[in-house]
């Protein structure tokens, strides 16, 4: 794999993808499947955009798990890894990010993920309140120690992430998240 892209459910469906991507789908809960062609696989999710009582559903420590064996899976078969939402800009932003951090991409991070956004980590934290800015960090060091992290919470030996245990990244967030 060489890198990963976010983008639209729009956008992934009416993709025409190379030989050699694959796809990982995300939807709301209750919402319809993605309609995508072309794709060597697909792993379909659905986790809510927002964490709320409502929807009941965010993503799991199960479902970043499923996004690192998916990865790992096509690591050495697969060029790219196309990552969808509804809009392309939270939870596939996220996603993307652990994947392509873990390629050693150096990309311009999203303002939640700024130094000076991560306020809103820690007031997380402290208090419960979730913000956007807490969710997608959320849902962006789930899938990043997922990738790079067993079960004990130690790294992977041979893990993909030789820097994992170096990062300076504020402590993942809860599980209640």
């Amino acid at each position: 794999m060489t890198r990963a892209v976010a983008c639209s459910q729009a956008a992934a469906e009416a993709r025409r993808p190379t030989a050699r991507e694959v796809c990982i789908s995300i939807t709301e809960p209750g919402a319809p499947c993605a309609v995508l062609h072309g794709f060597l696989d697909v792993l379909r999710l659905s986790f809510a955009d927002r964490p709320s009582v409502e929807s009941g559903r965010d993503l799991s420590p199960q479902d970043a798990e499923r996004i690192a064996a998916f990865a790992r899976r096509w690591w050495d078969e697969v060029e790219t890894v196309v990552v969808h939402c509804h809009q392309g800009v939270s939870r596939s932003v996220a996603v993307m990010l652990a994947l392509n951090y873990i390629l050693g991409h150096q990309w311009a991070w999203p303002t939640w993920f700024r130094p000076e956004r991560r306020d809103a980590v820690r007031r997380f934290q402290a208090t419960g309140v979730v913000t956007p800015d807490a969710f997608n960090y959320a849902v962006y060091r789930r899938v990043h120690d997922a990738l790079v992290l067993g079960p004990d919470g130690r790294p992977r030996p041979g893990t993909l992430d030789a820097r994992a245990t170096s990062v300076a990244m504020p402590s993942a967030i809860p599980e209640s998240a």
